[in-house]
Protein backbone atom coordinates (compact mmCIF):
# COMPACT_ATOMS: atom_id res chain seq x y z
CA UNK A 1 0.00 0.00 0.00
CA UNK A 2 1.18 3.55 -0.63
CA UNK A 3 2.53 5.32 2.42
CA UNK A 4 1.76 8.80 1.17
CA UNK A 5 -1.59 10.14 0.08
CA UNK A 6 -2.13 9.73 -3.63
CA UNK A 7 -3.20 12.83 -5.55
CA UNK A 8 -6.96 13.17 -5.65
CA UNK A 9 -8.89 13.38 -8.88
CA UNK A 10 -9.62 17.07 -9.26
CA UNK A 11 -13.07 18.19 -10.35
CA UNK A 12 -14.63 21.64 -10.59
CA UNK A 13 -15.07 23.10 -7.14
CA UNK A 14 -18.82 23.70 -7.42
CA UNK A 15 -21.05 21.22 -9.20
CA UNK A 16 -24.62 20.02 -9.25
CA UNK A 17 -25.76 16.50 -10.05
CA UNK A 18 -24.76 16.76 -13.63
CA UNK A 19 -21.15 16.05 -14.27
CA UNK A 20 -17.97 15.40 -12.43
CA UNK A 21 -17.02 12.80 -15.05
CA UNK A 22 -17.07 15.09 -18.05
CA UNK A 23 -13.69 16.00 -19.48
CA UNK A 24 -13.08 19.74 -19.74
CA UNK A 25 -12.77 20.54 -23.46
CA UNK A 26 -13.55 24.25 -23.56
CA UNK A 27 -12.14 25.65 -26.76
CA UNK A 28 -11.54 22.21 -28.24
CA UNK A 29 -12.25 22.59 -31.99
CA UNK A 30 -13.38 18.96 -32.10
CA UNK A 31 -16.13 19.55 -29.52
CA UNK A 32 -19.62 19.42 -30.98
CA UNK A 33 -20.83 22.05 -28.51
CA UNK A 34 -19.58 25.49 -29.58
CA UNK A 35 -18.96 27.81 -26.58
CA UNK A 36 -21.10 30.92 -26.32
CA UNK A 37 -19.52 34.27 -27.04
CA UNK A 38 -20.93 36.23 -24.10
CA UNK A 39 -21.93 35.66 -20.50
CA UNK A 40 -24.87 33.30 -20.46
CA UNK A 41 -28.30 34.76 -19.60
CA UNK A 42 -31.70 33.28 -20.37
CA UNK A 43 -35.28 33.17 -19.09
CA UNK A 44 -37.20 30.00 -18.24
CA UNK A 45 -40.34 29.07 -16.34
CA UNK A 46 -38.22 28.86 -13.19
CA UNK A 47 -36.89 32.41 -13.62
CA UNK A 48 -33.95 34.18 -15.19
CA UNK A 49 -30.53 32.56 -15.03
CA UNK A 50 -27.40 34.75 -15.15
CA UNK A 51 -24.03 33.01 -15.31
CA UNK A 52 -21.16 34.26 -13.14
CA UNK A 53 -18.74 33.97 -16.03
CA UNK A 54 -18.71 33.55 -19.80
CA UNK A 55 -16.50 30.52 -19.27
CA UNK A 56 -18.26 27.23 -18.61
CA UNK A 57 -16.99 25.41 -15.53
CA UNK A 58 -17.59 22.06 -17.31
CA UNK A 59 -17.62 21.70 -21.07
CA UNK A 60 -17.75 18.67 -23.35
CA UNK A 61 -19.11 17.65 -26.69
CA UNK A 62 -22.41 16.81 -25.02
CA UNK A 63 -23.02 19.66 -22.60
CA UNK A 64 -21.80 22.77 -20.85
CA UNK A 65 -22.39 23.63 -17.19
CA UNK A 66 -22.40 27.20 -15.89
CA UNK A 67 -22.49 28.42 -12.33
CA UNK A 68 -24.62 31.48 -11.66
CA UNK A 69 -27.78 32.87 -10.09
CA UNK A 70 -31.41 32.03 -10.74
CA UNK A 71 -33.69 35.02 -10.15
CA UNK A 72 -37.17 33.70 -9.53
CA UNK A 73 -40.29 35.63 -10.62
CA UNK A 74 -40.85 36.76 -7.01
CA UNK A 75 -37.34 38.24 -6.90
CA UNK A 76 -35.70 35.45 -4.89
CA UNK A 77 -32.04 34.86 -5.78
CA UNK A 78 -30.82 31.25 -5.70
CA UNK A 79 -27.30 29.90 -6.41
CA UNK A 80 -27.83 27.65 -9.41
CA UNK A 81 -26.22 25.55 -12.11
CA UNK A 82 -27.44 25.74 -15.71
CA UNK A 83 -26.59 22.77 -17.92
CA UNK A 84 -26.92 23.25 -21.66
CA UNK A 85 -27.08 20.16 -23.87
CA UNK A 86 -26.13 19.64 -27.49
CA UNK A 87 -29.37 19.46 -29.46
CA UNK A 88 -27.76 16.83 -31.68
CA UNK A 89 -27.92 14.35 -28.78
CA UNK A 90 -31.45 14.59 -27.31
CA UNK A 91 -31.24 11.17 -25.67
CA UNK A 92 -28.48 12.37 -23.36
CA UNK A 93 -30.54 15.38 -22.28
CA UNK A 94 -33.62 13.22 -21.81
CA UNK A 95 -31.72 10.71 -19.67
CA UNK A 96 -30.30 13.44 -17.45
CA UNK A 97 -33.64 15.19 -17.04
CA UNK A 98 -35.30 11.89 -16.19
CA UNK A 99 -32.57 11.15 -13.64
CA UNK A 100 -33.07 14.50 -11.94
CA UNK A 101 -36.85 14.05 -11.92
CA UNK A 102 -36.49 10.64 -10.29
CA UNK A 103 -34.09 12.03 -7.70
CA UNK A 104 -36.56 14.79 -6.88
CA UNK A 105 -39.20 12.20 -6.09
CA UNK A 106 -36.74 10.51 -3.73
CA UNK A 107 -35.46 13.82 -2.28
CA UNK A 108 -31.86 12.98 -3.11
CA UNK A 109 -29.28 15.13 -4.85
CA UNK A 110 -29.62 18.81 -5.74
CA UNK A 111 -33.00 20.44 -6.05
CA UNK A 112 -34.16 20.70 -9.67
CA UNK A 113 -35.54 24.12 -10.66
CA UNK A 114 -36.26 23.57 -14.36
CA UNK A 115 -36.09 20.23 -16.17
CA UNK A 116 -37.79 20.91 -19.48
CA UNK A 117 -36.51 24.34 -20.48
CA UNK A 118 -35.62 24.92 -24.11
CA UNK A 119 -34.22 28.35 -24.78
CA UNK A 120 -33.09 30.28 -27.85
CA UNK A 121 -29.43 31.28 -27.50
CA UNK A 122 -27.44 32.93 -30.29
CA UNK A 123 -29.85 31.55 -32.87
CA UNK A 124 -29.80 28.04 -31.44
CA UNK A 125 -32.57 26.12 -29.66
CA UNK A 126 -30.77 24.60 -26.70
CA UNK A 127 -32.19 22.09 -24.16
CA UNK A 128 -31.42 23.29 -20.62
CA UNK A 129 -31.84 22.08 -17.06
CA UNK A 130 -31.40 24.39 -14.08
CA UNK A 131 -30.64 22.97 -10.68
CA UNK A 132 -29.43 23.93 -7.22
CA UNK A 133 -25.76 24.82 -6.89
CA UNK A 134 -24.91 22.23 -4.23
CA UNK A 135 -21.68 23.95 -3.23
CA UNK A 136 -18.01 23.06 -2.88
CA UNK A 137 -16.51 19.72 -3.87
CA UNK A 138 -15.95 17.90 -0.55
CA UNK A 139 -12.74 16.31 -1.84
CA UNK A 140 -11.24 19.78 -2.25
CA UNK A 141 -12.69 20.99 1.06
CA UNK A 142 -11.09 18.04 2.87
CA UNK A 143 -7.68 17.95 1.24
CA UNK A 144 -6.95 21.43 -0.10
CA UNK A 145 -8.85 23.60 2.38
CA UNK A 146 -11.22 24.93 -0.28
CA UNK A 147 -13.70 27.40 1.28
CA UNK A 148 -17.35 26.47 1.59
CA UNK A 149 -19.89 29.07 0.55
CA UNK A 150 -23.09 30.01 2.36
CA UNK A 151 -26.64 29.80 1.02
CA UNK A 152 -26.15 32.74 -1.35
CA UNK A 153 -28.04 35.99 -1.65
CA UNK A 154 -27.76 39.32 0.09
CA UNK A 155 -25.90 39.34 3.38
CA UNK A 156 -24.26 36.01 2.70
CA UNK A 157 -21.17 35.43 4.82
CA UNK A 158 -17.73 34.98 3.30
CA UNK A 159 -16.93 31.37 2.34
CA UNK A 160 -15.05 29.53 5.08
CA UNK A 161 -13.23 26.17 5.06
CA UNK A 162 -14.04 23.24 7.29
CA UNK A 163 -12.92 23.69 10.89
CA UNK A 164 -9.61 22.08 11.92
CA UNK A 165 -9.58 18.37 12.67
CA UNK A 166 -10.02 17.54 16.33
CA UNK A 167 -12.22 20.53 17.17
CA UNK A 168 -15.81 20.21 18.39
CA UNK A 169 -16.94 22.26 15.39
CA UNK A 170 -15.25 19.91 12.92
CA UNK A 171 -16.75 16.89 14.66
CA UNK A 172 -20.23 18.39 14.20
CA UNK A 173 -19.49 19.23 10.55
CA UNK A 174 -18.30 15.67 9.94
CA UNK A 175 -21.36 14.17 11.60
CA UNK A 176 -23.73 16.36 9.60
CA UNK A 177 -21.99 15.60 6.27
CA UNK A 178 -22.01 11.90 7.06
CA UNK A 179 -25.66 11.98 8.13
CA UNK A 180 -26.70 13.70 4.88
CA UNK A 181 -24.93 11.14 2.70
CA UNK A 182 -26.19 8.19 4.76
CA UNK A 183 -29.69 9.61 4.44
CA UNK A 184 -29.49 9.85 0.66
CA UNK A 185 -27.81 6.48 0.12
CA UNK A 186 -30.26 4.68 2.43
CA UNK A 187 -33.15 6.12 0.45
CA UNK A 188 -31.62 4.98 -2.84
CA UNK A 189 -31.10 1.47 -1.48
CA UNK A 190 -34.67 1.36 -0.17
CA UNK A 191 -35.81 1.89 -3.78
CA UNK A 192 -33.43 -0.67 -5.29
CA UNK A 193 -30.95 1.91 -6.63
CA UNK A 194 -27.17 1.96 -6.23
CA UNK A 195 -24.80 4.88 -6.75
CA UNK A 196 -21.55 2.83 -6.83
CA UNK A 197 -19.30 5.90 -6.59
CA UNK A 198 -19.97 7.50 -3.18
CA UNK A 199 -16.68 9.36 -2.89
CA UNK A 200 -15.82 12.81 -1.53
CA UNK A 201 -15.26 13.94 -5.13
CA UNK A 202 -18.96 13.19 -5.79
CA UNK A 203 -20.23 15.13 -2.78
CA UNK A 204 -20.81 18.87 -2.56
CA UNK A 205 -21.18 20.90 0.63
CA UNK A 206 -22.71 24.29 1.36
CA UNK A 207 -23.40 26.17 4.59
CA UNK A 208 -26.93 27.26 5.50
CA UNK A 209 -26.32 28.87 8.89
CA UNK A 210 -23.68 29.89 11.40
CA UNK A 211 -23.58 26.61 13.37
CA UNK A 212 -21.27 23.77 12.23
CA UNK A 213 -24.24 21.41 11.86
CA UNK A 214 -25.90 23.86 9.46
CA UNK A 215 -23.67 22.51 6.70
CA UNK A 216 -25.43 20.36 4.11
CA UNK A 217 -23.90 17.64 1.93
CA UNK A 218 -25.35 16.59 -1.41
CA UNK A 219 -24.46 13.44 -3.32
CA UNK A 220 -23.97 14.18 -7.02
CA UNK A 221 -22.99 12.43 -10.28
CA UNK A 222 -25.98 10.11 -10.44
CA UNK A 223 -25.39 7.30 -12.89
CA UNK A 224 -27.52 4.98 -10.80
CA UNK A 225 -28.05 1.33 -11.52
CA UNK A 226 -30.63 -1.20 -10.39
CA UNK A 227 -28.30 -4.15 -10.95
CA UNK A 228 -27.19 -5.52 -7.60
CA UNK A 229 -24.36 -7.45 -9.24
CA UNK A 230 -22.82 -4.51 -11.13
CA UNK A 231 -19.03 -4.62 -11.01
CA UNK A 232 -17.76 -2.01 -13.47
CA UNK A 233 -15.61 0.65 -11.79
CA UNK A 234 -15.06 4.16 -13.20
CA UNK A 235 -11.39 4.96 -13.69
CA UNK A 236 -11.66 7.84 -11.21
CA UNK A 237 -12.80 5.43 -8.48
CA UNK A 238 -10.20 2.73 -9.08
CA UNK A 239 -8.05 3.94 -6.17
CA UNK A 240 -10.95 3.43 -3.75
CA UNK A 241 -11.89 0.08 -5.22
CA UNK A 242 -8.30 -1.16 -5.06
CA UNK A 243 -7.80 -0.02 -1.45
CA UNK A 244 -11.10 -1.34 -0.07
CA UNK A 245 -11.31 -4.66 -1.86
CA UNK A 246 -7.68 -5.62 -2.52
CA UNK A 247 -4.96 -3.82 -0.52
CA UNK A 248 -6.72 -3.56 2.86
CA UNK A 249 -7.98 -7.19 2.90
CA UNK A 250 -4.39 -8.34 2.24
CA UNK A 251 -3.23 -6.44 5.32
CA UNK A 252 -5.67 -8.54 7.35
CA UNK A 253 -4.71 -11.81 5.68
CA UNK A 254 -1.95 -12.14 3.07
CA UNK A 255 -3.94 -14.87 1.34
CA UNK A 256 -7.19 -12.92 1.34
CA UNK A 257 -9.17 -13.26 -1.86
CA UNK A 258 -12.15 -10.94 -2.30
CA UNK A 259 -14.94 -11.58 -4.72
CA UNK A 260 -15.74 -8.63 -7.00
CA UNK A 261 -17.94 -6.34 -4.89
CA UNK A 262 -21.59 -5.98 -5.77
CA UNK A 263 -23.11 -2.54 -6.31
CA UNK A 264 -24.48 -2.66 -2.76
CA UNK A 265 -21.13 -3.64 -1.23
CA UNK A 266 -19.38 -0.88 -3.16
CA UNK A 267 -21.79 1.74 -1.84
CA UNK A 268 -21.38 0.58 1.77
CA UNK A 269 -17.60 0.31 1.44
CA UNK A 270 -17.33 3.79 0.02
CA UNK A 271 -19.41 5.10 2.94
CA UNK A 272 -16.89 3.56 5.34
CA UNK A 273 -14.10 5.20 3.34
CA UNK A 274 -15.92 8.55 3.53
CA UNK A 275 -16.15 8.21 7.32
CA UNK A 276 -12.40 7.54 7.48
CA UNK A 277 -11.49 10.52 5.32
CA UNK A 278 -13.79 12.89 7.23
CA UNK A 279 -12.46 12.06 10.69
CA UNK A 280 -8.85 11.19 9.83
CA UNK A 281 -8.21 13.80 7.17
CA UNK A 282 -6.28 11.20 5.19
CA UNK A 283 -6.87 9.36 1.94
CA UNK A 284 -8.37 5.89 1.96
CA UNK A 285 -5.01 4.78 0.53
CA UNK A 286 -3.55 5.39 4.01
CA UNK A 287 -6.26 3.60 5.98
CA UNK A 288 -5.79 0.72 8.38
CA UNK A 289 -8.38 -2.09 8.17
CA UNK A 290 -9.62 -1.54 11.74
CA UNK A 291 -10.35 2.13 10.98
CA UNK A 292 -13.02 1.17 8.46
CA UNK A 293 -15.19 -0.42 11.15
CA UNK A 294 -16.79 2.07 13.54
CA UNK A 295 -19.72 2.06 15.94
CA UNK A 296 -21.07 -0.76 18.09
CA UNK A 297 -22.49 -2.57 15.07
CA UNK A 298 -20.38 -1.64 12.02
CA UNK A 299 -22.05 -1.70 8.62
CA UNK A 300 -18.65 -2.40 6.98
CA UNK A 301 -15.74 -4.41 8.37
CA UNK A 302 -13.18 -7.08 7.50
CA UNK A 303 -13.35 -10.59 8.90
CA UNK A 304 -10.27 -12.41 10.24
CA UNK A 305 -9.76 -13.93 6.78
CA UNK A 306 -9.82 -10.54 5.04
CA UNK A 307 -13.31 -11.01 3.62
CA UNK A 308 -15.67 -8.05 3.58
CA UNK A 309 -18.72 -8.15 5.87
CA UNK A 310 -21.47 -5.59 5.33
CA UNK A 311 -25.04 -4.87 6.39
CA UNK A 312 -27.75 -2.55 5.17
CA UNK A 313 -28.14 0.91 6.65
CA UNK A 314 -30.83 1.13 9.29
CA UNK A 315 -32.64 4.40 9.96
CA UNK A 316 -33.45 3.72 13.60
CA UNK A 317 -29.94 2.52 14.37
CA UNK A 318 -27.68 4.50 12.03
CA UNK A 319 -29.48 7.71 11.09
CA UNK A 320 -32.01 8.75 13.72
CA UNK A 321 -29.56 8.83 16.68
CA UNK A 322 -27.16 10.93 14.61
CA UNK A 323 -29.95 13.35 13.65
CA UNK A 324 -30.98 13.74 17.28
CA UNK A 325 -27.38 14.28 18.34
CA UNK A 326 -27.08 17.05 15.75
CA UNK A 327 -30.27 18.69 17.02
CA UNK A 328 -32.14 18.41 13.72
CA UNK A 329 -35.87 19.11 13.89
CA UNK A 330 -38.03 15.96 13.97
CA UNK A 331 -40.83 16.11 11.44
CA UNK A 332 -43.82 15.37 13.58
CA UNK A 333 -46.87 17.36 14.46
CA UNK A 334 -45.52 18.22 17.89
CA UNK A 335 -42.72 20.34 16.45
CA UNK A 336 -44.53 22.30 13.72
CA UNK A 337 -47.72 24.29 13.92
CA UNK A 338 -49.44 23.10 10.79
CA UNK A 339 -49.83 19.47 9.71
CA UNK A 340 -49.62 20.67 6.10
CA UNK A 341 -46.04 21.78 6.72
CA UNK A 342 -45.16 18.34 8.03
CA UNK A 343 -46.72 16.64 5.00
CA UNK A 344 -45.00 19.03 2.58
CA UNK A 345 -41.61 18.58 4.23
CA UNK A 346 -41.90 14.79 4.29
CA UNK A 347 -42.86 14.66 0.63
CA UNK A 348 -40.58 17.31 -0.84
CA UNK A 349 -37.65 17.93 1.51
CA UNK A 350 -36.93 15.39 4.27
CA UNK A 351 -38.70 12.03 4.00
CA UNK A 352 -36.13 10.69 6.46
CA UNK A 353 -37.99 12.56 9.18
CA UNK A 354 -35.54 15.33 10.22
CA UNK A 355 -35.26 18.89 8.97
CA UNK A 356 -31.97 20.85 8.80
CA UNK A 357 -31.34 24.53 8.02
CA UNK A 358 -31.34 23.91 4.27
CA UNK A 359 -34.71 22.22 4.63
CA UNK A 360 -36.02 25.09 6.72
CA UNK A 361 -34.97 27.50 4.00
CA UNK A 362 -36.80 25.52 1.32
CA UNK A 363 -39.87 25.29 3.54
CA UNK A 364 -39.81 29.05 4.14
CA UNK A 365 -39.36 29.70 0.44
CA UNK A 366 -41.84 27.27 -1.06
CA UNK A 367 -44.48 26.58 1.60
CA UNK A 368 -46.53 29.78 1.63
CA UNK A 369 -48.48 28.74 4.71
CA UNK A 370 -45.29 28.88 6.79
CA UNK A 371 -45.29 32.64 6.37
CA UNK A 372 -48.56 32.75 8.32
CA UNK A 373 -46.50 32.23 11.48
CA UNK A 374 -44.15 35.25 11.86
CA UNK A 375 -41.83 33.63 14.38
CA UNK A 376 -39.31 36.48 14.58
CA UNK A 377 -42.02 39.05 15.24
CA UNK A 378 -43.67 36.88 17.89
CA UNK A 379 -40.34 36.19 19.57
CA UNK A 380 -39.60 39.91 19.65
CA UNK A 381 -43.03 41.24 20.54
CA UNK A 382 -44.28 38.58 22.93
CA UNK A 383 -41.66 36.16 24.24
CA UNK A 384 -38.85 38.65 24.80
CA UNK A 385 -41.16 41.41 26.04
CA UNK A 386 -42.78 39.05 28.57
CA UNK A 387 -39.37 37.96 29.82
CA UNK A 388 -38.21 41.57 30.12
CA UNK A 389 -41.30 42.54 32.12
CA UNK A 390 -40.85 39.50 34.38
CA UNK A 391 -37.29 40.65 35.08
CA UNK A 392 -38.45 44.13 36.01
CA UNK A 393 -41.24 42.77 38.20
CA UNK A 394 -38.59 40.80 40.09
CA UNK A 395 -36.42 43.90 40.50
CA UNK A 396 -33.82 42.61 38.05
CA UNK A 397 -32.26 44.60 35.22
CA UNK A 398 -32.46 42.55 31.96
CA UNK A 399 -29.05 41.65 30.52
CA UNK A 400 -30.17 43.00 27.12
CA UNK A 401 -32.34 46.05 26.55
CA UNK A 402 -34.00 44.69 23.41
CA UNK A 403 -34.56 41.52 21.44
CA UNK A 404 -32.12 42.69 18.76
CA UNK A 405 -29.31 43.29 21.27
CA UNK A 406 -29.27 39.64 22.30
CA UNK A 407 -26.67 37.36 20.70
CA UNK A 408 -28.13 35.41 17.75
CA UNK A 409 -28.15 32.24 19.86
CA UNK A 410 -30.46 33.84 22.44
CA UNK A 411 -32.71 35.32 19.74
CA UNK A 412 -33.04 31.82 18.29
CA UNK A 413 -33.88 30.53 21.76
CA UNK A 414 -36.85 32.94 21.88
CA UNK A 415 -38.02 31.61 18.51
CA UNK A 416 -37.54 27.99 19.56
CA UNK A 417 -39.67 28.66 22.63
CA UNK A 418 -42.55 29.47 20.27
CA UNK A 419 -41.89 26.48 18.03
CA UNK A 420 -42.05 24.20 21.06
CA UNK A 421 -45.55 25.33 22.05
CA UNK A 422 -47.34 22.36 20.37
CA UNK A 423 -45.20 19.94 22.41
CA UNK A 424 -46.39 21.52 25.65
CA UNK A 425 -50.04 21.81 24.65
CA UNK A 426 -50.26 18.19 23.58
CA UNK A 427 -48.52 17.12 26.79
CA UNK A 428 -51.62 18.39 28.62
CA UNK A 429 -53.88 16.33 26.37
CA UNK A 430 -55.20 19.36 24.44
CA UNK A 431 -55.32 19.98 20.70
CA UNK A 432 -54.37 22.98 18.56
CA UNK A 433 -56.93 23.82 15.86
CA UNK A 434 -57.66 26.83 13.63
CA UNK A 435 -59.75 29.46 15.43
CA UNK A 436 -62.64 28.95 13.01
CA UNK A 437 -62.84 25.28 14.03
CA UNK A 438 -62.77 25.88 17.80
CA UNK A 439 -66.20 25.38 19.31
CA UNK A 440 -66.92 27.55 22.37
CA UNK A 441 -67.63 24.57 24.61
CA UNK A 442 -64.32 22.86 23.81
CA UNK A 443 -62.11 25.93 23.71
CA UNK A 444 -59.54 26.48 26.48
CA UNK A 445 -59.15 30.18 27.27
CA UNK A 446 -56.85 29.86 30.29
CA UNK A 447 -54.71 27.19 31.90
CA UNK A 448 -55.20 26.15 35.51
CA UNK A 449 -52.41 26.83 38.06
CA UNK A 450 -51.51 23.14 37.97
CA UNK A 451 -51.31 23.20 34.17
CA UNK A 452 -49.16 26.33 34.29
CA UNK A 453 -46.75 24.54 36.58
CA UNK A 454 -46.56 21.54 34.23
CA UNK A 455 -45.97 23.82 31.24
CA UNK A 456 -43.30 25.76 33.14
CA UNK A 457 -41.52 22.48 33.92
CA UNK A 458 -41.57 21.52 30.22
CA UNK A 459 -40.28 24.95 29.18
CA UNK A 460 -37.38 24.72 31.61
CA UNK A 461 -36.54 21.23 30.32
CA UNK A 462 -36.56 22.52 26.73
CA UNK A 463 -34.37 25.48 27.67
CA UNK A 464 -31.99 23.27 29.68
CA UNK A 465 -31.53 20.79 26.82
CA UNK A 466 -31.03 23.65 24.36
CA UNK A 467 -28.31 25.22 26.50
CA UNK A 468 -26.50 21.93 27.11
CA UNK A 469 -26.57 21.18 23.37
CA UNK A 470 -24.95 24.58 22.73
CA UNK A 471 -22.13 23.91 25.20
CA UNK A 472 -23.36 25.80 28.29
CA UNK A 473 -22.45 24.66 31.80
CA UNK A 474 -23.91 25.28 35.23
CA UNK A 475 -22.17 27.93 37.30
CA UNK A 476 -22.41 31.25 39.05
CA UNK A 477 -22.51 34.07 38.15
CA UNK A 478 -24.14 34.04 34.73
CA UNK A 479 -21.65 34.68 31.92
CA UNK A 480 -23.07 34.60 28.37
CA UNK A 481 -19.68 35.00 26.76
CA UNK A 482 -18.35 31.85 28.47
CA UNK A 483 -21.76 30.10 28.34
CA UNK A 484 -22.20 29.76 32.10
CA UNK A 485 -25.67 29.90 33.69
CA UNK A 486 -26.77 29.21 37.30
CA UNK A 487 -30.17 27.84 36.25
CA UNK A 488 -28.83 24.74 34.48
CA UNK A 489 -30.30 22.61 37.26
CA UNK A 490 -33.56 20.62 37.64
CA UNK A 491 -36.75 22.67 37.75
CA UNK A 492 -37.52 21.72 41.37
CA UNK A 493 -34.15 23.11 42.46
CA UNK A 494 -34.69 26.52 40.81
CA UNK A 495 -35.36 29.60 42.86
CA UNK A 496 -38.94 30.80 42.94
CA UNK A 497 -37.93 33.79 40.83
CA UNK A 498 -36.43 31.56 38.10
CA UNK A 499 -39.48 29.28 38.08
CA UNK A 500 -41.64 32.37 37.60
CA UNK A 501 -39.89 33.17 34.32
CA UNK A 502 -40.98 29.75 33.03
CA UNK A 503 -44.53 30.32 34.29
CA UNK A 504 -44.66 33.63 32.41
CA UNK A 505 -43.77 31.74 29.22
CA UNK A 506 -46.52 29.21 29.96
CA UNK A 507 -49.18 31.88 30.56
CA UNK A 508 -48.41 33.46 27.17
CA UNK A 509 -49.04 30.33 25.11
CA UNK A 510 -52.74 30.84 24.43
CA UNK A 511 -52.21 34.46 23.36
CA UNK A 512 -49.42 33.48 20.98
CA UNK A 513 -51.56 30.80 19.37
CA UNK A 514 -54.46 33.22 18.95
CA UNK A 515 -52.19 35.69 17.13
CA UNK A 516 -51.28 32.82 14.80
CA UNK A 517 -54.96 32.07 14.18
CA UNK A 518 -55.14 28.96 16.37
CA UNK A 519 -56.96 27.95 19.53
CA UNK A 520 -56.43 25.37 22.24
CA UNK A 521 -59.30 22.89 22.60
CA UNK A 522 -60.13 19.89 24.75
Amino acid sequence: MPTAREPHHQVPQTLGATASRETATLGDPQAAFVPFAATLRFASDAGTFIADSARAMVSSARKQAYRGTLIRPNGTHLPAIAVLFASSDPTFYAAEAASLARNQLLCVGPEAYALTARVALEGRQVPVVVEEDAGTDLDMALFTGAPIAGPGGEGDEEPAPLHPLGTRERDLENKKIFYDILDQVERLHAHGLYHRDVRAANICVRRFGSSPQDIHATLIDYELVTSYEGTDVPATAERYNRALFDALPRLVSPVAHSEPPTSFVRDVGYLAALHFELWEGRSIAEAEPAKLAFGTRPFFQYTSTGAVAVRRLDREQDLDPLARELGLTPLDSTHLFDARMVAYAREHIAPGGFLDERGRGILNRDASFLRDAPMDDLARDIVYRAWREACRAAGRVPEYASFEEQPPMLQQSNIDQIRDIPVKVRALGYRIVPLAEAGPDARVTAFSPEEIESLAYLEHRRWWQERLHDGWIAGFPRNDEHRVHPDLIPYDELSEQSREYDRVAARGIIGILEQLGFAVTR
